[in-house]
């Protein structure tokens, strides 16, 4: 199949659309708590799927872009480097924001996160209820990141201990063995290593018919969520989210692959600004919605309008966050972490040229 680009503009896209329908949950859940309007019923669905797929996406993304630069310690230690880079200024930075504000404004609810504890394993990532609460999910992403350090290190060693983790969580879903609520065999690390699996098979297996894969994953989703509103079937959706997701993923890099996609430049911004939308849309959905309870908004444009504007007014400002934050502070972090190499480089020659004399 080739190659590849290092940018598939479809598979941004459709990250976009994921991290779209998170906030949308998100967003109704707490509208409905604040004003008692739940569109759709969306507050009393377990989950809208968008997070399956971003699990999905981010195991292709990472092995796809750098699984041929397995077997050099050096390549490992660049890749924690620039997901260091990628995810910790941003979430540090509105993490602090939001221990600052359980301290200020303190809700009984969320009375445990304010234990040293919890605060410490949420600046770094560690298994916990976090303080940024959306920040659950980057726990097993950063775990992911770990265990794919190790296999650029160790490829013969780690592509076992991959293909036996992965084995393991799925005879742990079956119910075959306990262990579904722990944080090393919960289902979302099995969502992110199907990613990679997809990726392989991409690299390595002539597969067709991309927008067939696209087609029945979107149907899916559709009837998942249909049977979420009118209760046709009981089923547990996580597992049905992961399979559709599997095929939407497949789908749209086969399609990605074989030809350049040209993708609207809304979709393209929003799948740049992904990560600033994921990690900012909670707190501004809450600031939001006190602007709207201050100034009676729902009575004014009802409630149906009022959650959108929610919305729109979220996905603007977190739009913001990325091209005013963002973007410059791994900017800055980039330039000082190439300025302190330089320095290390320049002290090394200069030990190395004592020597000599």
């Amino acid at each position: 199949m080739g190659a590849g680009r290092d940018k598939l503009q479809l598979v941004q896209s459709f990250r976009a659309i994921a991290i779209i329908i998170v906030m949308l949950g998100h967003a109704n859940h707490m509208f409905y708590k604040r004003f008692h309007y739940d569109w759709l019923h969306i507050s009393q669905w377990n989950r809208m799927g968008g997070v399956d797929f971003f699990f999905v996406v981010t195991g292709f993304m990472i092995y796809f872009l750098y699984s041929r630069k397995a077997g050099s310690l050096t390549e490992a230690k660049q890749f924690l480097l620039k997901r260091w880079i990628r995810v910790y200024p941003l979430y540090f930075l509105f993490t602090l924001a939001a221990i600052a504000i359980l301290f200020i404004v303190p809700m009984e609810d969320e009375s445990h996160k304010r234990y040293m504890l919890v605060i410490i394993k949420s600046l770094f990532l560690l298994p916990v209820d976090p303080v940024l609460t959306v920040a659950w999910s980057l726990q097993y992403i950063m775990l992911f990141y770990l265990v794919f350090a190790g296999f650029l290190t160790w490829p013969k060693i780690f592509k076992y201990i991959l293909m036996g983790w992965s084995v393991i969580l799925l005879i742990v879903q079956m119910g075959l063995i306990p262990g579904k609520d722990t944080f090393l065999l919960n289902f979302s690390n099995l969502e992110i290593l199907a990613g990679c699996l997809i990726s392989y098979l991409v690299q390595h297996v002539k597969i067709k018919n991309g927008l067939l894969w696209i087609l029945i994953g979107l149907v899916g989703y559709f009837l998942v969520w249909a049977d979420n509103i009118f209760h046709v079937v009981s089923i547990y959706e996580p597992h049905f989210y992961f399979l559709f997701s599997f095929m939407m993923v497949l789908g749209i890099t086969i399609t990605d692959l074989k030809k350049q996609t040209k993708v609207p430049s809304v979709l393209a911004l929003l799948g740049d600004a992904s990560y600033s939308i994921y990690i900012a849309h909670g707190p501004f959905i809450q600031f939001y919605l006190y602007v709207f309870k201050f100034l009676n908004l729902s009575h004014v444009l009802g409630n149906f309008l009022s959650l959108l504007f929610l919305q729109l007014c979220t996905v603007g400002s977190c739009l913001l966050v990325y091209q005013l934050i963002e973007r410059p502070l791994i900017r800055q972090v980039k330039k000082f972490v190439d300025l302190r190499q330089r320095i290390k480089t320049r002290k090394s020659s200069n030990i190395l040229i004592n020597e000599g004399r």
